[in-house]
């Protein structure tokens, strides 16, 4: 008795310093709050926010990997949603630290406690917070409390049906945060239910297959009705309300149906489904019904745009290819460990199976494969969320291990240091965040938590953050006083991205759909900022003249950039102009009365192989754009949509004998891409916009590293658009403009 009191309060004792431990590194890296700020990351983060505030309809007048509810996540603090931002991610995280020590305190080994311990450690110094926007982040945070919930495996399956509606409402309001992030969780629960479906189906027991049947439709359908709902705040109550209806009509029908079912002599297991399958179908025609008319937003559409930009960054983000090679062959290597990491977890994960864990084990491959993906689709500082993933995994196959004995502690011990060290190599260029272990750092968290408790205060400090925040804000950003007299009270948008400029002059921000050129690398997503900047034409527009990655600014969505050039003349009163933060050029272009360009016929179609010299068809004076389109092959679309492809280079030969290789955005490029004239700087920019620049390019040549994944022809049309007599940009001259549609 004695001992078994003395084994009780170690156990106690060890259980007390683990959590303490937990608590000490929650605290230590509580969640960041952002604020506007100039940059390309910091920019989106803002403009989700006020999308957000403004209560645009997501998916179609704003299109983004985030959605509705995603400035809970990443959105930048404006005084209007920064208690919401603080109190969502501040529980968020506490949630996931009560969860965590949940779960741990109830192992029975106290090695694999202290692993896991170890993991989180380790999940928090490698997630790198790189701009705030990658590393544990609160949308991974919220994927670690779903597969902490899921590893109540037994739990979970006793009360399945339940569980899935539970599940699936998370499911629904996740989407509306981040569309992966949502993604992330369907994915894996679906697997979850279809292993549990043929696993009952091979045992052929009926009553498991029903309850895996309705727990599929459960979940999908409440996912879906509550992304619906929450959808647009403008239109919840009246959603909600039809939604309720469809409800009620369903129910009465399946209702009716089974009276009806029960005089009869079918099996039990039909009598019993069959009510069921009817509610979800008539539930799901009515579901279709309400929302198939244009007066609510489209959940369809956002999915649909916002998957757009998700599966386009596999091809138009890559970063593979460096022409450094030390830098290239440490990436080789991290991609070899990665692939490395992958085998083993997986062969720990078919091990788990024959434990009695198949449901979770099959489950769990799903994020491993969007970890890798979007941990090296661009293999920069992205890897971290990989080496997260991996480090969550193994956590999981600790949790599930401890009821089994391990039969080899040497080598499971071994295999966790390989993986471990693997994630630290694989991101060990990364800025690890050791500094805020430091106690003193730690003390003054836990008086922000403490500033919470007390809501006067927190309200007061909230208003002095964001009031400083915007003074500072006005003073780096603030435009020139001519062009903000010019452009006040006028609706403006940024091209491409710095939208920090917004509410550093309090401008009348009218955003393009997409709202920073470099994300609209699809014909699609081009093809939805040119419909909104030609039916819905701003006064100004404020252009930067940069791009990413070693694309020229032209081949950001080069349909709407045309319609840009066509039908807005340059302020060479008030452009160039800087602001104090940024000390590049910016132009101010201003809406014409009447486009300049008329259509003209397309060119001939020459089909060209890689590397092979176009020379480019000029005329005097004139603008040609041209079709380019690549087609993938079999392969190429494979690994497109497994991993990444490789960038393609335009290698451009001016006139004057200069030669400059440009990364080529080719999944928007049969758009119509401007490519006679491509400024090289400040100078040949201006001198495009004043009408002033002849043409430049002679002749250009496409390459890529991996040649199989494409065809070998590249289909190349020319067209032109000719001046129809209205005035230039300064009324200088006349000239011909390429664009299809003006």
């Amino acid at each position: 008795m004695q001992i078994t009191k003395i084994l009780a309060s170690k156990t106690i004792v060890f259980n007390l310093i683990i959590s303490l431990t937990l608590i000490y590194l929650f605290l230590a890296f509580l969640p960041t709050i952002h604020l506007i700020n100039p940059g390309l990351d910091a920019s989106w983060s803002y403009g989700i926010s006020q999308a957000a505030k403004e209560k645009l309809v997501f998916g179609k007048e704003i299109v983004f990997t985030y959605g509705p509810l995603g400035y809970l996540m990443q959105g930048a603090a404006l005084s209007s949603n920064f208690k919401q931002i603080i109190i969502f991610r501040f529980a968020v995280h506490f949630v996931l630290l009560g969860l965590l020590i949940l779960r741990i305190i109830k192992l029975q080994t106290n090695s694999l406690k202290i692993l896991i311990v170890i993991n989180f450690i380790f999940i928090f110094l490698l997630g790198v917070h790189y701009n705030n926007t990658i590393g544990f982040t609160t949308d991974y945070q919220i994927f670690s409390i779903f597969l902490l919930a899921l590893s109540f495996e037994k739990f979970f399956v006793k009360y399945l049906q339940v569980n899935s509606i539970i599940v699936g409402m998370f499911t629904g309001l996740a989407i509306l945060t981040k569309l992966t992030l949502g993604i992330y969780i369907a994915g894996t629960f679906y697997l979850f239910l279809f292993s549990g479906f043929y696993l009952a189906y091979r045992k052929q027991k009926l009553k498991n297959l029903s309850k895996y049947i309705q727990s599929l439709f459960n979940f999908t359908l409440i996912a879906i009705s509550v992304a619906s709902i929450f959808l647009y705040s403008g239109q919840s109550i009246t959603v909600l309300t039809k939604l309720l209806v469809n409800f009620i009509i369903s129910g009465i029908v399946a209702f009716v149906i089974d009276k009806i079912l029960n005089k009869t002599r079918l099996i039990t297991f039909l009598k019993k489904l069959l009510p069921y399958l009817v509610f979800y179908l008539f539930y799901t025609t009515l579901l279709i019904q309400s929302f198939s008319s244009n007066n609510f937003p489209s959940l369809y559409e956002y999915i649909l745009n916002s998957w757009s930009i998700s599966s386009g960054y596999s091809s138009a983000m890559s970063l593979t290819g460096s022409k450094r090679a030390f830098i290239s062959l440490i990436t080789d290597i991290n991609a070899l460990l990665a692939i490395l990491c992958c085998a083993v977890i997986i062969n720990l994960l078919f091990r788990l199976c024959n434990s009695g864990s198949t449901s979770l084990s099959i489950a769990l491959l799903f994020p491993l494969f969007l970890g890798f993906k979007h941990g090296f689709v661009r293999q920069d500082s992205h890897v971290v969320l990989f080496c997260i993933i991996v480090l969550l995994i193994i956590s999981l196959y600790f949790i599930k291990i401890d009821n089994n004995p391990v039969k080899n502690k040497p080598k499971l011990y071994i295999t966790y240091l390989i993986l471990l060290l693997s994630c630290v190599v694989i991101s060990t260029l990364r800025n690890y965040q050791f500094s805020k272990l430091n106690p003193a750092k730690v003390a003054n968290n836990i008086n922000r938590v403490v500033l919470l408790l007390d809501i006067k205060k927190f309200q007061a400090e909230v208003q002095r953050i964001t009031s400083e925040n915007l003074v500072k804000l006005n003073n780096r950003l603030k435009l020139p006083d001519s062009v903000l007299k010019k452009v006040q009270g006028q609706t403006i948008d940024i091209i491409p991205s710095e939208l920090s400029l917004v509410p550093g002059n309090q401008l009348n921000w009218k955003p393009r759909p997409i709202i920073q050129s470099y994300s609209a690398y699809t014909e699609k997503l081009d093809e939805i900022n040119y419909q909104s900047l030609s039916q819905s034409p701003r006064d100004y527009l404020i252009y930067h003249f940069q791009s990413i990655d070693g694309r020229h600014p032209f081949f950001d969505e080069p349909k709407a950039f045309s319609y840009v050039v066509c039908n807005y003349q340059l302020d060479s009163v008030n452009s160039p102009f800087q602001v104090p933060a940024i000390k590049t050029n910016f132009y101010l272009l201003e809406k014409q009365k009447v486009s300049r360009c008329s259509p003209t016929p397309l060119g001939e179609t020459t089909n060209i192989t890689w590397e092979q010299v176009y020379e480019l068809p000029t005329r005097n004076s004139g603008i040609t754009r041209v079709q380019v389109k690549f087609e993938y092959s079999w392969l190429g679309k494979i690994v497109k949509q497994l991993f990444r492809i490789p960038p393609v280079t335009i290698n451009v030969n001016y006139l004057d004998g200069t030669q400059v290789n440009f990364r080529f955005v080719q999944d928007n490029s049969a758009n119509g891409v401007i490519l006679s004239h491509l400024p090289r700087n400040d100078q040949e920019l201006m001198a495009f916009f004043q009408g002033k620049l002849p043409p430049q390019v002679k002749s250009f040549s496409f390459s890529v590293s991996n040649p199989l994944l494409f065809s070998p022809e590249i289909k190349v049309t020319p067209f032109w658009e000719v001046d129809t007599g209205s005035s230039s940009f300064l009324n200088l001259e006349k000239w011909r403009i390429g664009n299809s549609n003006p």
